[in-house]
């Protein structure tokens, strides 16, 4: 519950970064099945390296 309250407060702010900087970023997708596609993607290695380095 937690970490989901966290996410819910910074879903604007990393919404704005990635959408940004990846083409097919989260900020981006309007469904469900776009954002698992995404999550499948190389792209998504990025993020989530990005993200570790910002957390």
């Amino acid at each position: 519950p937690i970490l989901g309250e966290l996410l819910s407060k910074q879903e604007g702010k990393w919404r704005k970064y990635y959408s940004g900087r990846i083409p097919l970023g989260i900020g981006e997708s309007k469904y469900v099945s776009q954002v698992i596609l995404f999550l499948c993607s190389d792209a998504a290695w990025f993020m989530n390296g990005e993200l570790g380095k910002t957390l």
